[in-house]
């Protein structure tokens, strides 16, 4: 989204994420959905007759129902028609546009090449199409809705003053602003240009590396924080799992995420409030598909040793007031498995984390927020922290980076988010699509080599 609305006014990820995964929140949000697409729908002509008509705000809105409630079929075909035929014009001249300058840059001998300068290029004129497209469409848009408040108003379009008398001494003055607007979008483009080509050729930006760990093993193809999701996450060849654990009614340390687990088990009850072996007769795989149907709550030992030497643990500790046990148990558990280089340690709860770093001072901690706002004091205790991507600025990498901390960004799952953190140059990623992510922050690195390979070959 990249209205001056949605940009000002975002939902964070990880809140969507809760939606999205809560029944009751998820229809709340589907209802409201539906509700503002409805409003949406009945007030379209509010501007019509605002200026238009010139009439009071309470006299457009009750135009503007009325003209759609009378003529809502209409209104409602025609519109899903120009949507069709707008998006295959929009596809059709994206996909001519950017395929010719492809087979320019990366088709033609001698002029095939893969470089910094080429790609920049590309991304400008991907920019310029896309901003000319939605420009268009946009003046499309405005000119159906003219149309149909001048029709539904009674008005022929076409004999409607200010569509059939146009005024040719404006004319000129059309053409300058045209030149004006082109002028600008070229400017600004080859500004980002610019930026895109003196990031590509940093040799610190190509050399730097950004880990990626697959949120709760690999939610994504299994689920969450079971042994299956581990499997998943080694399948597809992740850096890090990040796993969630929390401490039984009995002291034993179990990976799962939620406190309660109507979610995943359909049970009322808390995870603290049973034992080991109460909670190994619940089944969380059905949830998420038959397939997985008999999937058990794993402890963190069954995890370790799932995972071995082929995927690193990013262990976020999730205590019920009981941080002190919570953290001793984890340490005693990789000590057991002389695991410590294999693992980082996260939360919420930074006297969790302070534990963890009596006990245990050269294993790495990181603490997770979810909302940065302002500045952030030096803590000798945190070697990471673990930011919501929505927060994240090249200011505040910088100002992270330069106390000594890496810097963990969540939940980063589009690939527009994936290339902003990377521009950013965060130090890992927790992502639920481990293998966009591969691909994306890849992507660079795999330029760099087969430009030295074109090179050689030359």
């Amino acid at each position: 989204m990249s209205t001056i609305i949605t940009d000002a006014f975002f939902i964070p990820e990880f809140i969507m994420d809760t939606i999205l995964k809560t029944p009751s929140f998820l229809f709340l949000y589907t209802v409201f959905s539906i509700i503002a697409f409805i409003v949406a729908f009945y007030l379209v002509f509010i501007f019509h007759n605002l200026f238009i008509a010139e009439v009071s705000v309470k006299e457009a809105v009750s135009n503007s129902v009325s003209m759609v409630s009378k003529n809502k079929v209409n209104f409602l075909v025609a519109a899903i028609k120009l949507g069709i035929k707008i998006s295959v014009f929009s596809l059709l001249v994206y996909s001519t546009v950017i395929f010719t300058f492809i087979f320019i840059f990366y088709v033609i001998p001698p002029l095939k090449s893969f470089n910094a300068l080429s790609l920049s290029i590309l991304f400008l004129i991907n920019k310029a199409t896309v901003f000319i497209i939605v420009n268009i469409v946009s003046a499309i848009n405005v000119v159906f809705l003219n149309q149909k408040y001048h029709e539904y108003k009674g008005v022929v379009a076409k004999s409607h003053p200010v569509l059939s008398k146009p005024n040719h001494t404006h004319i000129p003055l059309l053409k300058y602003a045209l030149l004006g607007l082109l002028i600008t979008t070229l400017l600004v483009q080859g500004y980002g240009a610019y930026k895109t080509t003196m990031t590509f050729e940093n040799p610190e930006f190509l050399e730097h590396k950004i880990y990626i760990t697959s949120h709760r093993g690999n939610s994504s193809d299994a689920p969450e924080n079971t042994i299956a999701a581990i499997r998943a996450a080694k399948k597809v060849r992740a850096d890090a799992a990040e796993i969630d654990v929390q401490l039984t009614k009995d002291g034993h340390v179990v990976v799962i995420h939620d406190f309660k687990l109507n979610r995943l088990a359909k049970d009322p009850r808390t995870v603290v409030d049973l034992t080991l072996a109460e909670l190994k007769a619940l089944e969380v795989g059905s949830w998420f598909s038959n397939n997985f149907k008999g999937e058990k709550i794993p402890t963190l030992n069954e995890v370790i040793e799932e995972a071995g030497n082929a995927i690193k643990l990013n262990i976020e500790l999730k205590p019920s007031n009981d941080e002190k046990e919570l953290a001793n148990a984890v340490i005693e558990i990789l000590k057991q498995y002389n695991y410590f280089d294999h693992t980082v340690i996260s939360s919420l709860n930074k006297e969790a984390l302070f534990q963890v770093k009596k006990i245990k001072p050269s294993l790495s901690v990181g603490y997770i927020v979810p909302f940065a706002l302002g500045s952030f004091d030096f803590e000798e205790n945190i070697d990471f922290y673990s930011i919501e991507m929505s927060f994240l600025s090249k200011g505040l990498v910088e100002q992270l980076k330069n106390q000594g901390k890496e810097v963990h960004a969540w939940t980063v799952n589009s690939e527009a988010d994936l290339k902003k953190m990377q521009r950013l140059e965060v130090n890992s990623i927790i992502t639920d699509n481990p293998v966009l992510a591969k691909k994306v922050l890849s992507t660079n690195l795999l330029e760099k080599g087969i430009l030295e390979i074109l090179s050689l070959l030359d």
